[in-house]
């Protein structure tokens, strides 16, 4: 039954995205991802993050993908996951070395931990679900159709990497003040200053916020949404990972 109340889920959040005229396409062609972020907003050259740059990473099918929400032929926003499995380590552990590794070479200053991360992070390990590179056409800002993109990503990772124990992103301070869209979309965890620099890499923030929802509440979530739905449940909803458009 949970695996077709989350089809149903994804069902809406597509809905909701086409009675605006857009339609939302998963891949995992991150080069693609690359070439349509820089043209989302050439002016600001806009590049991926070390989290899903392929400079960085080389995904297989299976570890990550990406989310595009097309306006006809334009690509008007995107967002992306992948799963870290990172055993019993603990996820303040984990995110230390990961940020050493794949910031270092990239950083003008030569950034650093504080001696210690919050004891929190260390409640979570085994397969975890990052989700970043969430950008918006500029010409798109203002017209609401983040929440149910955010909403269809998470859902979709859920049924991707159904074990995983976590999902979370990163905030910087500032957006997650502000009536943010990670309480529109019920993170249920949001911890201020989750990573503890000293000084921190020059593509970074170092104020950033950590929000995310554990596995159970996100099962709490659907079975929610399914109980006010009270509809016979359908099992022919699938959504295929398909490429996207050139």
């Amino acid at each position: 039954m949970m695996l077709d109340w989350q089809c149903r889920l994804l069902e809406r959040y597509r809905g909701e995205l086409a009675d605006m005229g857009l339609e939302v396409v998963p891949s995992t062609d991150f080069e693609a991802l690359e070439a349509i972020v820089r043209r989302m907003n050439p002016n600001s050259k806009w590049e991926l993050t070390p989290h899903f740059s392929t400079r960085e990473n080389t995904f297989s099918t299976q570890d990550a993908f990406w989310i595009g929400v097309w306006a006809q032929d334009r690509c008007v926003g995107v967002v992306a996951s992948k799963l870290q499995s990172i055993g019993d380590e603990g996820l303040g552990s984990y995110i230390r070395r990961y940020w050493n590794r794949v910031y270092q070479a990239g950083s003008t200053v030569d950034f650093e931990f504080g001696d210690w991360q919050k004891d929190i992070l260390s409640n979570y390990s085994g397969d975890i679900i990052y989700s970043g590179e969430f950008r918006v056409h500029p010409d798109y800002q203002g017209r609401h159709f983040s929440e149910p993109m955010a909403m269809f990503l998470r859902v979709y990772s859920f049924l991707r990497w159904e074990k995983a124990n976590l999902f979370y992103i990163f905030m910087e301070d500032e957006n997650a003040r502000r009536g943010s869209l990670a309480s529109r979309v019920q993170m249920t965890i949001q911890i201020p200053d989750a990573l503890n620099w000293r000084v921190p890499p020059s593509q970074a923030k170092s104020d950033y916020w950590l929000c995310g929802m554990e596995r159970g509440h996100y099962h709490d979530f659907v079975r929610q949404w399914a109980e006010s739905q009270k509809q016979p449940v359908s099992t022919e909803s699938r959504i295929a990972v398909i490429h996207p458009r050139s």
